[in-house]
């Protein structure tokens, strides 16, 4: 999976977090949005190199917190609001976090079922499973 903040010409429009541990200031939005509560999780930075977070729905600017939404420009705003079915984050061995945003729920659940498979194949390769 790749990052769409990080790998598409719309990333490149993102207000930037930078240095730090997310891209954009978008991802600090959702990372924020699933301290409050995720839909699913799976994966261990220390077992597997990275962790997966599912947040179903729409990431609403407002519930950010103050210095987050304060960075969020009209575009940034715009993009959640384009791409309400939801987000997968993803956080590596490094603690950087990376998320894919998404405008349709197939396409989440899809980018979802390869993300827990990944996982999966790694936790199973670690027990020494067949």
């Amino acid at each position: 999976m790749s990052d769409l903040s990080q790998s598409s010409s719309v990333g490149n429009r993102l207000t930037p977090y930078g240095p730090g541990k997310f891209y954009s200031w978008v991802v600090c939005a959702a990372y924020e949005a699933s301290l409050d509560g995720s839909d699913a999780e799976c994966g261990d930075v220390d077992e597997c190199g990275e962790h997966y977070c599912l947040v179903r729905g729409a990431i609403h600017p407002d519930d950010a917190d103050m210095q987050t939404r304060a960075h969020l420009s009209e575009y940034d705003r715009a993009f959640l609001r384009e791409h309400a079915a939801g987000v997968i984050l993803r956080e590596d061995g490094q603690g950087f976090v990376g998320a894919d945003f998404y405008a349709d729920a197939t396409r989440l659940d899809k980018a979802w079922a390869i993300a827990s498979k990944r996982i999966y194949d790694c936790e199973s390769d670690a027990a020494g499973e067949p």
